[in-house]
């Protein structure tokens, strides 16, 4: 379909009507007027304004006034989709390029969780090292304080049960549901932030060892 603008400055040539008569007609600045037959709606008021000057203009030449209005409408939601999509191809690149660096928190996962064995074993191992031997033949001294009063062995034991350090590891996980489409900006530990797009119903899921 011929585009409001095009449409507009066509019927006023195949008239032989100057854009300077228009706009004394109607009380429009002629520089408006030029914009609507470039298609400059940038440079134009708001759409309720535009609206009024496509009416007044369709009114000086005896165009029909719907016909031009539904032009400007089908226009306008044309640019709002070409631009919807292309903010949709950026965003599914940029999803590429994260992707890499998304690959990379397994790894680091497995790794932490390594480190956090090897020192788990090397604390059980501590532990089983064999009491130093007391020499029977020196004199025994009792060097407790006075009034002291032994505990029974079970005792002792829940209490070192209770003292004896814990290793674990903790991994953060955060789910999402879109509810809508929507558009994320995402910070894992620190890293560089990335975006991501999600349809209505998607779900996504990550890892963290500190912090989202």
């Amino acid at each position: 379909m011929e585009s409001p603008g095009e449409y507009l400055k066509r019927e006023r040539e195949l008239r032989g009507i100057r854009l300077e008569v228009i706009s004394d007609a109607t009380k429009i600045r002629a520089g408006l007027l030029a914009a609507i037959e470039k298609n400059d709606f940038d440079a134009l008021p708001a759409a309720p304004f535009v609206k009024g000057f496509i009416q007044a203009y369709c009114k000086y030449l005896g165009l029909d006034v719907q016909d031009a209005l539904l032009r400007y409408e089908a226009y306008m939601r044309s640019i709002a989709e070409s631009k919807t999509s292309a903010l949709k191809q950026g965003a599914e690149a940029k999803k590429q390029e994260t992707r890499p660096a998304n690959s990379l928190i397994p790894i680091i996962s497995i790794a932490v969780i390594a480190v956090l064995l090897i020192l788990f074993g090397l604390y059980a191992i501590s532990k089983k090292r064999p009491l130093p031997v007391v020499d029977s033949s020196l004199p025994h001294v009792d060097e407790r304080p006075s009034g002291f009063k032994p505990q029974p062995e079970n005792e002792i034991a829940q209490k070192k049960e209770i003292a004896s350090p814990s290793l674990k590891s903790s991994i953060l996980t955060l789910a999402i549901e879109a509810e809508k489409p929507s558009w994320l900006k995402v910070e894992i530990d620190g890293q560089n932030p990335f975006e991501v797009s999600l349809k209505q119903g998607e779900k996504v899921k990550w890892n963290a060892k500190e912090k989202f």
